[in-house]
């Protein structure tokens, strides 16, 4: 199944994709993961916790209008939404001080699950781990990032 969440930030993407690669990512799916666990717990009743759950994230690649991350989201042990959302967390300018995040992938349903419950339950995942991002993107941008962005040497 296909998933796609995005969401602004009111920084420059030139900033932004310095500061990407400094973000905790990993921490934040885990934490994005588990949050949907305990959603799911209390819809559906049933406690399968992911015994870890994993981030592997490349290099930012710089394509013609924007910088793209390929992102493998997995989680180990029962699958309590998905066992692995393979994707992109892609940085796009929408102006000149505003960029999008956006994390689209695809991810393979667990056995026997509602598909309709399970896809808004990893909606809200992949919509609480971009949110995270952003967070921690939308912060005002160091010193230094604002020498970099406009060539200042003060």
């Amino acid at each position: 199944m296909f998933v796609y969440y995005f969401a602004n930030v009111r920084r420059p993407c030139e900033v932004i994709g310095d500061r990407l690669i400094d973000l905790d990512l990993a921490t934040w799916a885990a934490e994005a993961y588990r949050n949907a666990e305990s959603l799911r717990s209390r819809l559906v009743g049933q406690d399968l916790v992911a015994s870890s759950v994993r981030l592997n994230v490349t290099e930012p690649i710089q394509k013609s209008n924007h910088t793209a991350m390929v992102i493998e989201w997995i989680a180990d042990g029962p699958a309590g939404l998905f066992a692995a959302l393979e994707g992109d967390l892609v940085v796009a300018p929408i102006g000149p001080n505003r960029c999008q995040i956006s994390l689209r992938g695809s991810y393979r349903l667990p056995t026997g699950a509602d598909p309709a419950l399970f896809h808004r339950l990893t909606e809200a995942c992949v919509k609480s781990f971009v949110d995270r991002i952003v967070a921690g993107l939308d912060q005002p941008p160091r010193l230094d990032d604002v020498r970099q962005v406009t060539g200042s040497k003060s």
